[in-house]
């Protein structure tokens, strides 16, 4: 069985390569369509082999999930004919560069399968305290998400309203939960119907308000939730699910794209765009918006596959090293004191650090506007290529990978956490996941770094705090320490 599945998968990958070269003679559409399909391939043989060597990594699946969501998209751009950039990089076509992009792509790839080979071959043990997302979910586990899920989706609003030194606390621990509304949707079994209930109502004005300040992110949440719902096997109402988010995503994709046109004339952010005073100035956007698609007999849809493709990452490997020449990595080293000495607390900090010329604002270089509160990508694989081409792509992704893997291991399987401090972990780890595509490579290691340590030491904290109240009189047994609240936590009568 072993056998015939290497068999197979080497049988893909050698196709996937055959028609990533392929695709890079044809070029055009075409091309693009084909070197995007096979990197897609490609991405699927990974992530079987990375399965293999970390079987408990939920770093490694993500990581290479989010990598091949980006082919997806440069596969529907090219299936949709919206192949030019007409925001930066001078008006540049992908699909007269299919072969570049496939070979940054792979080389992201490598670098990522890289890791998880030299990582299994240094950890070799079986993680006997893997975090098991199958079983049912503890009471304590589901008040926190739901919590923490709150706590994420107010968090925007209640920064502008309360002073800047709360502000700034409640960002640092409520704005990297994204995470959380994958697993609410993924526990969404053990909820109840009335905690989803409430969670999608939750959600959904979430995405009426954030339309109504100018920002699409609350979108992101609300798949999220639909997507833990639509591949967790604890599901038990999946038909009625996939009918939901099958009726809902035209309008959903639709008011995506139009929030997109509107913010552009109304500002993004700002509290004062929800007072009803303003309304109108939504809905009269919303209304040019609309009509400018009917004149131009543009598509909503290839619009939002616009968006959602990271251009300035595909523009550092297309323009680079011509237009704009190769940093180096005596370049990419001196920088890296510059990402661990700035900080983003104040405005004059986060200026500052626009200003330096670091970070996401190397996009600028190729043609991209990037300034406070509207950030471009600059992801792994730019900064990769950027630096030394396909072998700068394999080392950065190589860091990047062997960096979360080392976050995941001390915080999930080194420390004894309980169940729901785990949970809230990963929630942080996913977090870097998904900044691999948006941000630099130092970046990543410094928020891995960073936020590791400090949910480290918080949930420990927390931890400690409630094991004392339950057993507040005497020392605490060797049965009674934090690693045994992981497998006491399920039992019945304990935090139920």
């Amino acid at each position: 069985m072993v056998g015939s599945r290497g068999a197979l998968l080497f049988g893909v990958a050698v196709i996937a390569l055959s028609a990533c070269a392929i695709g890079s003679f044809i070029g055009g559409s075409v091309g693009l369509a084909l070197t995007s399909a096979a990197t897609l391939a490609t991405t699927w043989v990974v992530l079987q082999v990375g399965n293999t060597i970390l079987p408990n990594s939920y770093c490694f699946k993500a990581v290479v999930c989010i990598y091949g969501s980006q082919c997806l998209v440069q596969l529907l751009l090219a299936l949709y004919g919206t192949t030019t950039c007409i925001n930066g990089a001078w008006g540049m076509d992908i699909a007269e560069h299919s072969g570049a992009l496939a070979l940054g792509h792979l080389s992201l790839l490598g670098g990522t399968a890289l890791a998880a080979v030299v990582y299994g071959s240094v950890i070799r043990r079986k993680n006997s305290d893997s975090l098991d997302l199958t079983q049912s979910l503890p009471k304590r586990a589901q008040y926190a998400l739901v919590a923490a899920l709150l706590v994420h989706v107010l968090q925007p609003m209640l920064g502008q309203l309360l002073p800047e030194t709360l502000a700034w606390m409640l960002s640092v621990l409520g704005e990297d939960l994204e995470a959380v509304a994958f697993f609410v949707g993924w526990f969404a079994g053990d909820l109840g119907a009335v905690a989803n209930g409430g969670v999608l109502v939750v959600l959904v004005l979430n995405v009426l308000v954030g339309g109504l300040r100018g920002t699409r992110y609350p979108i992101m949440l609300l798949g999220l939730y639909l997507v833990g719902r639509l591949i967790s096997p604890r599901e038990r109402r999946r038909a009625a699910v996939i009918c939901t988010a099958l009726a809902a995503a035209f309008p959903i994709l639709v008011f995506f794209s139009m929030v997109g046109d509107v913010r552009s004339t109304r500002g993004l952010g700002s509290v004062e765009l929800l007072k009803p005073s303003h309304w109108s100035d939504f809905f009269e956007g919303a209304t040019v918006s609309q009509s400018d698609y009917d004149t131009q007999r543009a598509d909503p849809i290839g619009n939002v596959l616009y968006r959602l493709y990271a251009w300035p990452n595909a523009a550092s490997i297309i323009l680079t090293p011509d237009p704009v020449p190769y940093r180096g990595f005596a370049g990419w080293a001196a920088s890296w004191g510059a990402y661990f000495r700035f900080g983003t607390w104040s405005p004059e900090a986060r200026e500052e650090y626009y200003q330096s010329g670091y970070g996401t604002n190397q996009s600028s270089h190729y043609g991209f506007l990037n300034q406070p509160g509207s950030a471009v990508e600059f992801g792994v694989i730019a900064d990769g290529w950027s630096t030394a081409g396909p072998l700068g792509v394999l080392i950065m992704g190589f860091l990047a990978m062997l960096a979360l893997c080392l976050g995941e291991e001390l915080g999930l399987y080194s420390k004894k956490l309980s169940y729901t401090s785990k949970l809230i972990f990963l929630c942080i780890l996913l977090k870097a996941c998904i900044q691999c595509y948006v941000y630099p490579t130092p970046l990543v290691i410094r928020y891995v770094a960073l936020y590791t340590c400090f949910w480290l030491v918080l949930l420990k904290t927390i931890d400690a705090l409630r094991m004392r109240q339950q057993y507040p009189f005497g020392r605490q047994t060797p049965a009674m320490a934090p690693g045994f609240a992981v497998r006491r936590e399920f039992k019945s009568g304990y935090d139920r």
